[in-house]
């Protein structure tokens, strides 16, 4: 039996993204997991039934259907930026997916550090045996992309290296310092192809 992990996110990319980059963190710090068998030993659920993405435009769509609703403050604090929403997709997600292992809650900061926050606070309710874990993209999830590309190849090797150049430092390793030009002054992501 596979374990089973719901992944709550903003769009299919997303939802890629993640998933790909924690089978990468399962796999190094599991030892009995194996990359060639991973498919077989853990389930990545990212829609719900009748094909509806886990998104966070549906949540409160498919919350309300299952008759869930999430209200009430956080440990007597009030909810910061997407605690409720946070709070609404996990008690979904816990009531709907038997035997659900985690939840993972991959969002974009979108220049809002008080969602770090509302999502930590959501985390730390009580939710028995199942593992919360949020995933913050901040600038932008492109970074994660950035964060996780493994050079293949000479030509790419050699992108990486003017890019590194251009830069002043490794991308791949400090990715979090890129930004998309949103009034920053923080080195720009810019439009890179590499084979994959």
């Amino acid at each position: 039996m596979s374990l089973r992990f719901a992944v709550v996110h903003e769009a299919e990319a997303d939802f890629h993204t993640a998933t790909e980059l924690a089978d990468r963190v399962l796999i190094e710090a599991i030892d009995w997991l194996d990359e060639f068998l991973i498919a077989e030993q853990r389930e990545w659920v990212g829609t719900v039934p009748v094909e509806r993405r886990l998104t966070w435009k549906a949540i409160p769509q498919l919350a309300r259907e299952a008759g869930i609703r999430a209200r009430g403050h956080f440990d007597g604090e009030p909810g910061e930026a997407d605690a409720a929403a946070a709070r609404r997709a996990i008690l979904y997600l816990l009531a709907t997916i038997p035997d659900l292992k985690a939840v993972l809650l991959i969002r974009d900061q979108d220049d809002q550090p008080e969602r770090r926050i509302g999502l930590d606070q959501a985390r730390g309710q009580d939710h028995s045996e199942t593992v919360i874990i949020v995933g913050l993209a901040v600038v932008e999830r492109e970074c994660w992309v950035i964060s996780g590309f493994d050079p293949q190849g000479e030509a790419e090797t050699a992108r990486l290296e003017t890019e590194l150049t251009t830069l002043g430092f490794n991308p791949c390793e400090r990715s979090h310092e890129l930004t998309a030009c949103k009034t920053t002054t923080l080195p720009v992501v810019r439009s890179v192809s590499y084979d994959s």
